[in-house]
């Protein structure tokens, strides 16, 4: 029983203990699959422990070319760039030919390993300005450059509205996520309970199926052993009783010979003394008869001497005894073939006794065998009830958080709804007064500028009359009065221009400033900048990637426990590197050793290795955590006028790139 128990633990704990089949990395080609197949849908960090896997069991295989390629690559997309130049050089030491299969930017990598120093792109030429007047021209300019600002200053609302429903529906999509992942998290879990719940179940069900075999077994072995006995016992007693019969009738009959021998003896030593004395008796009678009376005619017959007469007294014994020993011998005979009858009976009787008691005992087994099969029935049937129960309420809780989820999404649905339609017609309605106001203001700086060019015009008019006046009068005047009369209004005519001049391009040189570029935003992983960037260079531009400020995200982190003992953390650890898994140990205040199976962004990916965990018998638990992770700037371009920017913007966000002007710092 013990034996058969302990079998039947070792298979539950094979069945818990042994890992699924779809994380079995015994396959090379399977695990090369699984890789391929991470990488296709940019989950670069789980391709990458698949290709790390492959290396590690099968470093000498023959796709050892293709995995450090897609290893190199899912390093740079995540940022982790010293593990993406080792790569690379292993991959460059060992196939030489690999450079044809790599980015340029991969090989600039592994050349240069220290980022480069952004440059920016060479500034786009300006367009040759239009001659017009010293004095009118500025004035004209700086009307423009107003009613330029006041219509982007209009622009600004719509903007700000698209931002705003790009930003409401991105909260809607992230609702969703999540609680596409609580619902996620909770089939995980409903699944698993409900799969620990069924080993469980088929090894009681097991174990009471091998219970109820060896009690049978056990009940039939008892009951032949039993029987075995009872046999073996009657028929030892049988050959006692027979060989006790025997012996007593062989000491009997020898007691009677002896007894008979004895008594022969005696009666022929008897008869001899008693036939010698008549001898002599009789001797002594004939001879006084004769003596007296003559013979008779007839006698007695006698016997001649007395050796006949002890011989026919012996013989006439003998016969007596023999006689009596062949009775004897009959009836031992009729007392043996009684005893063995009896013997005969006794045995019949003890098998009966012994069948009957084995057929009492396998009829008390049988009934406990079926009265344990019947509580084993409704045990499980309870069971099925059980989880038949469970799951129905498991299913009606995920209904319920999902219902609820939904409720809640639209509603909030609802109220981002409310909220960009109220901000929509706040900003319509700003839009609108900005856009009446850029119109007035317009129309303000047009009149002003056809006012100032006029009197501007007007005034080069007379002073144009002046000159030629005082022209004229310095002919008739002398040369030195009529110098000084025409140096006058030149230089005061002079003076006006330059000083018009250099009003006018104090603002056209502070316009210009350092230039402007196209902002595209920050970035934490690189790989999420190459459609970007593909999009700057088939317009024509040069991507700039510049470190930018760090920035706290939310991340998943998988507790695995927590140890007073630093030996047992370390014991931890040694179990997860066996399983294939991210570790790493922190020491918190109190002096405790907490174990960690790795940091994720993806909820989901973490979710899914805490499952692959489960199957390896690593119970753990999520922890959500906020750190603080660097971010690369995405620029391109470097523009003169903010105008030029924003045209360039534009024929980018026709693209699908949507990229903001900003002002550029030397």
């Amino acid at each position: 029983m013990s034996t058969i128990r302990m079998l039947l633990v070792a298979i539950v704990l094979a069945c818990l203990i042994v890992p699924s089949v779809s994380f079995a990395d015994s396959d090379e080609a399977s695990m090369f699959a699984q890789a391929k197949n991470h990488y296709k849908e940019n989950s670069y960090y789980f391709a990458s422990t698949w290709l790390e896997r492959i290396l590690k069991k099968f470093p000498t295989t023959p796709q050892r070319e293709e995995v450090l390629v897609m290893l190199a690559k899912c390093y740079a997309a995540t940022s982790r760039d010293e593990k993406a130049v080792r790569t690379l050089k292993t991959l460059l030491k060992d196939f030489p030919k690999a450079t044809e299969k790599l980015e340029p930017g991969l090989l600039k990598l592994v050349q240069d390993p220290t980022q480069q120093a952004p440059q920016l792109a060479e500034p786009e030429a300006a367009a040759p300005a239009v001659a017009a007047p010293a004095a009118v021209a500025p004035t004209v300019a700086a009307s423009v450059a107003v009613a330029d600002k006041a219509e982007k200053v209009a622009a600004e609302p719509a903007a700000a509205e698209k931002a705003a429903a790009e930003k409401a529906a991105a909260e809607k999509a992230a609702a969703e996520k999540a609680a596409a992942e609580k619902a996620a998290a909770e089939k995980a879990a409903a699944e698993k309970a409900a799969a620990e719940k069924a080993a469980a179940e088929k090894a009681a069900a097991e174990k009471a199926a091998a219970e109820k075999a060896a009690a049978e077994k056990a009940a039939a072995e008892k009951a032949a052993a039993e029987k075995a006995a009872a046999e073996k016992a009657a028929a030892e007693k049988a050959a006692a009783e027979k060989a006790a019969a025997e012996k007593a009738a062989a000491e009997k009959a020898a007691a009677e010979k002896a007894a008979a021998d004895k008594a022969i003896a005696d009666k022929v030593a008897a008869d001899r003394v008693a036939a010698q004395r008549v001898a002599a008796e009789d001797a002594a009678a004939g001879k006084e008869a004769a003596d007296l009376v003559p013979a008779p005619k007839a006698a007695t017959v006698r016997p001649a001497t007395i050796e006949e007469a002890v011989a026919e007294r012996t013989a006439a014994i003998k016969a007596a005894v023999e006689k009596a020993a062949v009775e004897k011998a009959a009836a031992a005979k009729i007392a043996a073939e009684k005893a063995a009858t009896e013997a005969a009976a006794d045995k019949a009787a003890a098998r009966k006794a012994a069948a009957e008691k084995a057929a009492a005992d396998k009829a008390a087994a049988m009934k406990a065998a079926s009265e344990k099969a019947a509580a084993d029935k409704a045990a499980a049937k309870k069971a099925a009830e059980d989880k038949a129960a469970a799951k129905k309420a498991a299913a009606a809780k995920a209904a319920a958080d999902k219902a609820a989820a939904r409720k809640a999404a639209a509603e909030k649905a609802a109220a981002d709804k409310a909220a960009a339609k109220k901000a929509a017609e706040e900003k319509a309605a700003a839009k609108k007064a900005a856009a009446e106001k850029a119109a007035a203001d317009k129309a303000a700086a047009k009149k002003a500028a056809a006012e100032k060019a006029a009197a501007d015009k007007a005034a080069a008019r007379k002073a144009a009359e002046e000159k030629a006046v005082a022209k004229a009068a310095a002919k008739a005047a002398a040369k030195t009065t009529s110098n000084e009369t025409v140096a006058a209004p030149a230089a005061a005519s002079v003076a006006p221009a330059v000083a018009a001049q250099s009003q006018a391009q104090a603002p056209a040189s502070a316009a210009s400033a350092d230039g402007y570029t196209l902002d595209f935003g920050s970035f934490v992983l690189k790989s999420d900048m190459v459609a970007i960037k593909k999009k700057i260079k088939a317009a024509g531009m040069k991507p700039v990637v510049e470190p930018g400020p760090k920035k706290k995200e939310q991340m998943s982190r998988i507790h695995v426990g927590e140890y007073t003992d630093q030996k047992a953390a370390e014991s931890m650890m040694q179990k997860l590197r066996k399983a294939k898994a991210e570790q790493f140990m922190l020491q918190d205040k109190t002096g405790k050793f907490n174990v960690y199976a790795g940091s994720y962004f993806d909820k989901l990916g973490a979710v899914d290795e805490q499952l692959r965990l489960a199957g390896f018998g690593i119970t753990t638990e999520l922890r959500p955590i906020s750190v603080q992770v660097p971010t690369f700037n995405l620029t391109a371009g470097s523009f003169q006028s903010e105008d030029a920017a924003a045209r360039k913007g534009a024929e980018l966000e026709k693209l699908g790139a949507k990229p903001t002007v900003v002002q550029r710092h030397k």
